[in-house]
């Protein structure tokens, strides 16, 4: 059995976390943990990697048996990239031998008008629940919405999280020797 931590109560985080590390062990045990991410409630450019990599830190430190072998964090922001910005979800995971690695998962380009109040501090899931009039996006991501329901945020989220494990499981090729 391999136990991996995620610093995160978020479902589609968790869930996203257990659908590739099944893929490679035949018993997981996903255990989840709300972290702090030591970023603003919005994450703006390199915050958003900070984020990520504080949670599976923190993991880390908590973690004072060692029972597990892999802690991930995931971290949701917005960057800026030829003069647009762009949502992006960078998972960094650290394994039981201290290997760091990152991986995102595919970023698309947020509406102006929610990135002016995403710039101005507000969080992106309260921005989505007030213009869409629902509650607890921070579920379903905006990726759900834009897609018209086609990307739901936990496949979303792996493809990160996949992005970060396969350099960990090829360390020969990340290393600089």
């Amino acid at each position: 059995m391999v136990r991996i931590a995620v610093g995160s109560t978020n479902r589609a985080k968790i869930e996203a976390v257990r659908r590739v590390f099944v893929e490679r062990y035949p018993v997981v045990d996903i255990v989840s943990l709300g972290v702090a991410s030591s970023v603003p409630s919005q994450p703006v450019n390199g915050q958003t990697f900070e984020g990520a990599q504080h949670r599976a830190e923190e993991l880390r430190k908590l973690d004072k048996d060692g029972s597990c072998r892999y802690y991930v964090g995931i971290e949701g922001g917005i960057v800026s990239m030829h003069s647009r910005w762009f949502q992006v979800d960078a998972a960094c995971i650290i394994d039981s031998e201290g290997g760091m690695a990152f991986g995102m998962a595919p970023s698309f380009e947020v509406p102006p008008r929610i990135v002016d109040r995403l710039r101005k501090g507000e969080e992106l899931s309260c921005v989505l629940d007030e213009i869409l009039s629902q509650t607890n996006t921070k579920e379903t991501g905006m990726i759900k919405f834009l897609s018209k329901g086609k990307v739901d945020k936990t496949a979303h989220l792996a493809q990160g999280v996949e992005m970060a494990l396969f350099q960990l499981m090829n360390k020969g090729f990340y290393s600089s020797d």
